[in-house]
């Protein structure tokens, strides 16, 4: 009975998840209601709250599989330091060569790799809430490469983090997540300006 109980959770958690990714690609996430999204879902509003708390608890999930998506494509990336993959990128010079090398970029740069997330990802009312969950996930694992790689102390090594990471989950806002060739040879600039400050900060 609980493997049944568990698939049942499941399929009630992805019908969810499916449901409101549908909704914000017809309307804004302020114009969404819990009763909406369980018609959508077709489930009871008594079901979705044994399951979130509320709808951020379900954006929360969708931010994550958009990460595991992600994250399944490695590549060349996997096991390069954070210096490492960013002076593979610099050395790079077309969007083209970019595109032939993209796992090179870090993960939260490739979180529309599956287009259905895009409706997630470009919500202005949602903004705010995605990147800090986005900041919550790659902050253990980031910060003690910005460390190592600029020679920081923990609070610098922190706030660079954040510059970076905000600033460029601006810029693809802005850019709407599309993957053109600006898109490319912006995040070509990106790299060449966190590897310059870095050393930079290493030489100093």
């Amino acid at each position: 009975m609980a493997k049944q109980d568990d698939r049942r959770a499941r399929f009630t958690r992805e019908a969810l998840k499916d449901a409101l990714l549908g909704l914000l690609g017809e309307k804004g996430f302020n114009d969404i209601t819990v009763a909406e999204l369980c018609r959508r879902a077709d489930v009871t509003r008594a079901t979705f709250y044994r399951h979130f708390g509320g709808i951020m608890d379900v954006v929360d999930l969708l931010v994550d599989d958009a990460f595991d998506v992600a994250n399944n494509v490695r590549g060349e990336s996997a096991g390069l330091a954070l210096l490492e993959r960013l002076e593979a990128v610099a050395a790079l010079r077309s969007p083209d060569e970019l595109r032939d090398h993209e796992s090179l970029l870090p993960t939260c740069q490739r979180l529309a790799n599956d287009e259905k997330y895009l409706p997630l990802l470009t919500d202005v009312a949602l903004a705010e809430h995605v990147i800090h969950r986005i900041y919550l996930i790659e902050h253990d694992s980031s910060v003690p490469l910005y460390m190592l790689a600029g020679g920081l102390r923990r609070e610098e090594a922190e706030l660079l983090f954040q510059r970076d990471l905000y600033g460029a989950f601006y810029m693809n806002r802005a850019m709407h997540w599309r993957k053109d060739d600006l898109w490319y040879r912006t995040q070509l600039h990106i790299s060449c300006g966190i590897l310059g400050s870095l050393e930079t900060l290493r030489n100093r």
